[in-house]
């Protein structure tokens, strides 16, 4: 998502179907976690929503008995002059509050836990690593690496504050309903105790407790229920953004197929600058990958344009690199675009004629289309014959660089 847009334009491609090839790809495997994340925290799965609404009907049918048979219980009330409020009212009352405790207190708990989850980053022991296993940590990549973690912090801070603010909000009106079933037990009990002894109360206790019990249940179900919903549509969500990557993708794909001029060019002259110089016939590619993505191939072929085990060889790739880029500077020479070229070491392992045939190239390049050509090289590779063609002139030497004791030898002076 970083590089590949960049090259794909560099080779005269259009890069917004692969940028939003990559942004769905990203959208989608957060809607994905995010259904992981629902289905692990509150063990609910989308392929069971019929078994929870048959759960959900049982409990509401077992809870329209109950309250029936309370219902009924009014005739006793009557029949012993208890006054309606007493039971009806006052136990009504505590049955919601009950379940509006549950709720809260389920509530905080998942709040609780959510807060207790952090994710830390030791900027230190990265730092640590890398310089334990002696590898350059560049300033730009602290510098990321400081971004990245400024970036989580704040979002942690961000909804640990919202969570704080919201467990706090629900912790006070958990204490106001706490306070409101103490004062409703303590009056119910005042006015229950003639009759406690009763084997029709006991009976009513025991239909109002399995009520309670009933509709925490339910409740329990319909959570479950809603967040299969929520479910569903991420699901929903992730068959539409399928069918755009899906078509991010053909567009991709129609790219290629149609081709541009600077993409041939670039192609054609990458051929002509490999074949100078090892004399092998060379192919520079694009094909879409089984993710829908854009891969970028490079290969050296043989007479039969059959991919050669010269592909695997550290050597021939420097080459194919080498010559990528001189293939883009050649053909943006007339563009905005850079006018300097650095290789290290293309020279090592190759045979002197293959040597003297990439000097000739870059001395071409360099010459017709006034690029600044930079390479470093050991003495020993640089190819000579008996002209001291080869050999590079004074002119042509920035630095020469030695191991020289006293360091003047050394690029900036100092060892690193």
């Amino acid at each position: 998502m970083d590089w590949k847009p960049i090259l794909f334009e560099l080779l005269g491609f259009d890069s917004k179907y692969m940028r939003d090839k990559y942004n769905l790809d990203y959208e989608k495997e957060q809607k994905k976690k995010l259904i992981s994340q629902i289905e692990n925290e509150f063990q609910v799965s989308d392929k069971e929503i019929d078994k929870i609404k048959g759960l959900i009907e049982i409990k509401k049918q077992e809870r329209e008995k109950t309250m029936l048979w309370l219902d009924k219980f009014d005739f006793y009330l009557q029949d012993n002059k208890i006054e309606k409020e007493l039971i009806l009212h006052i136990e009504e009352s505590i049955s919601k509050l009950n379940g509006r405790k549950y709720d809260l207190d389920y509530e905080i708990n998942e709040i609780d836990k959510s807060l207790k989850t952090n994710v830390t980053y030791d900027l230190n022991t990265i730092k640590q690593i890398y310089e334990e296993t002696k590898i350059f940590f560049p300033e730009q990549l602290m510098k990321e690496y400081k971004e990245l973690i400024e970036f989580n912090n704040k979002v942690f801070t961000e909804r640990k504050q919202y969570l704080l603010k919201s467990m706090e909000k629900k912790k006070t009106t958990l204490s106001k309903v706490e306070g409101e079933l103490i004062e409703l037990n303590n009056k119910r009990k005042s006015n229950m105790d003639v009759f406690t002894q009763s084997d029709t109360f006991e009976k009513y206790n025991s239909y109002r407790e399995s009520l309670i019990s009933i509709e925490k249940e339910l409740t329990k179900y319909e959570t479950e229920m809603e967040n299969v919903d929520i479910i569903k549509k991420l699901r929903k969500e992730l068959s539409k953004i399928d069918s755009q990557i899906e078509r991010a993708s053909e567009l991709l794909q129609e790219q290629i197929d149609t081709g541009n001029d600077d993409y041939k060019s670039i192609r054609m002259d990458f051929h002509d600058f490999v074949k100078q110089i090892i004399n092998n016939e060379a192919s520079l590619w694009l094909s879409v990958n089984g993710d829908g993505n854009i891969d970028f191939k490079e290969k050296i072929l043989n007479e039969k344009n059959e991919v050669t085990s010269q592909n695997d060889g550290h050597t021939y790739k420097k080459i194919l690199c080498a010559c990528f880029d001189l293939a883009l500077i050649k053909n943006y020479i007339n563009k905005s675009f850079y006018r300097t070229v650095y290789h290290d070491g293309c020279l090592e392992s190759l045979d002197p004629r293959k040597q003297k045939q990439y000097l000739d190239l870059v001395r071409k390049i360099s010459s017709e289309y006034d690029v600044q050509y930079i390479m470093t090289a050991l003495k020993s590779d640089i190819p000579d014959d008996e002209n001291g063609k080869y050999v590079p002139q004074n002119y042509e030497i920035a630095v020469a660089l030695s191991d020289e004791s006293d360091n003047s030898g050394r690029l900036f002076g100092f060892i690193f």
